[in-house]
């Protein structure tokens, strides 16, 4: 007897309630996409665009960040602070924030002496995930010094999203995010300060224009205002 392969739907009317989203960041500028772009958010449907659908769970599905061709020696920079300059830096992960109303988050960070002393630099609100990071090669196109095809090389290294920042994340209660403007910015978890990759050579380096891109996919399912209301 042939395997039946089937998916649970709990109802037609909720999954029209579920988007998927996806935002992609290409190298546009030398100041630009540096830890964070801005992109418009258009509703699919009427029920993204309805004033019965005011808030929203979003969770953030995948993640990847590729340098373009030709950066043999792509690595992560931060955006320095008003105490430390830009500096080049190894991260295990990122948290992705958007400027998406949420009272369901909060971080802590303590990365020094007073931070130690305080209990933890703590902010709340607003949409916020963590994405633990592994670097991975997808190869060359050729154009650079590396060979063609998914030929291993220092211009195939990027970074990609994995583990339980991923798939075993919940989803957070977020206020409705379509028809507008949505920024997205990448931060370190202990600093809180802006990153992005760059190439470390000459030119370049600490606080150096952005040289990936970068892809976000995230899930989005509208909740009702009242939960007695259908989706009609």
């Amino acid at each position: 007897m042939s395997e039946i392969q089937s998916v649970n739907v709990f109802s037609v009317d909720e999954e029209r309630l579920k988007y998927r989203v996806i935002v992609g960041a290409g190298v546009v500028g030398a100041n630009d996409h540096k830890g964070e772009f801005e992109v418009y958010i258009p509703p699919p449907t009427s029920f993204a665009n309805s004033h019965r659908y005011n808030q929203c769970l979003v969770k953030i599905d995948s993640f990847t960040a590729c340098p373009t061709d030709r950066v043999a020696d792509a690595t992560w920079s931060d955006g320095g602070s008003a105490a430390a300059a830009p500096a080049l830096i190894k991260t295990a992960g990122i948290i992705v924030r958007a400027n998406i109303g949420s009272s369901q988050t909060s971080m802590s960070k303590i990365d020094t002496a007073a931070a130690v002393a305080e209990g933890g630099d703590n902010q709340v609100a607003g949409f916020r995930q963590f994405i633990p990071l592994q670097l991975v090669n997808v190869g060359t196109t050729g154009n650079g010094a590396g060979n063609v095809g998914p030929t291993p090389s220092a211009e195939g290294f990027s970074w990609v999203g994995i583990g339980s920042g991923i798939s075993a994340t919940d989803p957070i209660l977020s206020a409705n995010p379509f028809g507008q403007k949505v920024k997205f910015t990448l931060i370190n978890p202990i600093t809180n300060v802006k990153n992005w990759i760059v190439s470390a050579g000459a030119g370049a380096g600490a606080g150096g224009a952005n040289a990936a891109q970068y892809t976000i996919q995230l899930t989005i399912t509208m909740i009702p205002n009242d939960r007695s209301e259908g989706t009609d």
